[in-house]
């Protein structure tokens, strides 16, 4: 699917940016940006729309909310990463040595970004962890119990020399073992 998603979206924008430039209109200098936001509109809404449609077809839900949720939460990464590809394409034509002084830039970017999004499933973790706490505390006998499990996880993961990331990942993991108790009789009985 990803192949023919690709090769379909990718598809699509070329022949949007061949068309839209060829028009004589948009030559001029000042106009030349058209074409390219044109096909970076084009790339947006298709290769959106056909992941949105495997994805309703799976979950047996409509394409078009999912569809709107996905435009709404990946449109600002496609608009800043086509603007930067875009950027570094117009760059490359007039000063190609500038672009070399990108990739750096580029490459600490993904870095940080990297980081956050380790800050955020650490953060999400241990509101969960909370929550598992006070689920704990209903009952004298799973006090820690998520703790006790976490601990031996992590010592197995260690154990048989899993790299450190994935032995945190595990005790994570294990920490939120007790969090489906959280749901109520009630949900369980219907």
């Amino acid at each position: 699917f990803n192949l023919a998603q690709y090769v379909v979206t990718w598809s699509l924008a070329a022949e949007v940016y061949h068309r839209t430039q060829a028009e004589q209109m948009y030559t001029h200098p000042i106009l030349s940006w058209i074409p390219v936001v044109a096909s970076g509109a084009v790339y947006l809404l298709v290769n959106t729309w056909t992941v949105s449609t495997a994805a309703a077809l799976e979950k047996r839900a409509w394409t078009w909310g999912l569809w709107v949720r996905a435009v709404r939460e990946a449109a600002p990464g496609y608009l800043a990463s086509l603007s930067l590809g875009a950027a570094t394409a117009s760059l490359a034509i007039t000063r190609p040595v500038l672009v070399l002084m990108l990739v750096p830039s580029v490459a600490v970017l993904r870095q940080v970004l990297a980081r956050m999004t380790g800050v955020i499933v650490r953060q999400t973790s241990a509101a969960l962890e909370g929550l598992v706490k006070i689920v704990e505390q209903r009952s004298p006998f799973t006090a820690q119990h998520s703790e006790r499990v976490a601990w031996w996880a992590q010592r197995l993961a260690r154990h048989l020399e899993l790299p450190e990331d994935e032995a945190e990942l595990i005790g994570i993991a294990a920490r939120l073992l007790d969090l489906g108790k959280v749901i109520q009789r009630s949900y369980l009985e219907e």
